[in-house]
């Protein structure tokens, strides 16, 4: 008797350390297996000739999809293990519901619509005609009321809003001098740099292994121009050694083509949590915030 109960927790053991060995596999597998992408665009120079695909697999093309711009129109295609999604299944359900309307019930019927009567007020009673002199005095006095009775209600309004604008300020105060004692500790600042040096990692991690961009671009208001070239400076140290960007001020333009390859791992954002998990200063900066008060 004793020798089976002890194979029966052999056999339970086991299959407990089978389950986790599974886990563990599966969870490698998601942290350690690159995500592939391949993005690929072109424009002979208008905008609607535009030409753009993204394609990109992970768990060894177990999931996979494509994304492809043409003409104005977005078409998609994805796969998950067995499982197919794509933009024309999706067109075609809907015009399947288009086609199958739901019709209303009939069977039930409807409440008559009840006419309401307009109810007569009370006739009016017949006014006792004034005198002249009887009607200016109290046409005087009810102007005199309206105007003394505007008068308060302006000042109280006046008073309320210099008291307010007063608060405004005091309260203004309070919260800078509280929100510079927060930036300024010590902690916090060690927190805050910690957190931009992994950023900075993560971001370095996630450029592309091979890129080439050489774009030519231009609007119609110059303006508009600047603002983009603007926006693509922030990114330029990041794609400068890749890409010839071109912009162009005086006439509406968009030419050029576009190639980026790359893998990004989740292995990087497990290691960016747990090097901001397990700061002291990113922590105790967390815990300050959540109970941070103006």
């Amino acid at each position: 008797m004793l020798h089976i109960i002890l194979l029966i927790l052999k056999i339970l053991g086991l299959a407990v350390l089978a389950i986790l060995a599974l886990i563990l596999l599966l969870t490698a597998a998601v942290i350690f297996s690159p995500l592939v992408y391949r993005a690929d665009a072109s424009a002979d120079g208008r905008a609607d000739s535009l030409k753009a695909e993204i394609r990109f697999h992970w768990l060894l093309r177990l999931v996979s999809g494509k994304i492809h711009y043409e003409e104005g129109k977005f078409s998609w295609h994805l796969r998950a293990l067995w499982k197919q999604f794509d933009s024309e299944m999706t067109e075609a359900d809907s015009k399947k519901a288009e086609h199958n309307p739901v019709r209303e019930d009939t069977s039930v019927p409807k409440a008559p619509v009840s006419q309401v009567k307009e109810d007569k007020g009370p006739e009016k009673e017949t006014a006792v005609p004034e005198t002249g002199k009887n009607r200016t005095f109290r046409h005087t006095k009810k102007k005199k009321k309206k105007f003394y009775e505007k008068f308060i209600r302006f000042w109280e309004k006046i008073k309320y809003t210099f008291y307010k604008i007063c608060d405004t300020i005091r309260s203004l105060r309070e919260k800078k001098e509280k929100l510079a004692a927060f930036v300024d500790s010590e902690i916090h600042r060690n927190a805050f740099s910690r957190a931009i040096k992994e950023l900075k990692r993560l971001l370095c991690s996630l450029c592309p292994d091979r890129a080439s961009v050489q774009v030519e671009f231009g609007f119609s208001d110059p303006s508009v121009t600047g603002y983009v070239l603007a926006a693509v400076s922030m990114i330029y140290p990041v794609i400068g050694e890749y890409s010839e960007i071109c912009p162009d001020f005086e006439k509406k333009v968009l030419k050029g083509s576009a190639s980026i390859e790359g893998k990004v791992r989740a292995l990087c954002g497990a290691v960016l949590v747990w090097n901001l998990l397990f700061d002291k200063n990113i922590r105790t900066t967390y815990r300050d915030i959540k109970n941070f008060r103006l």
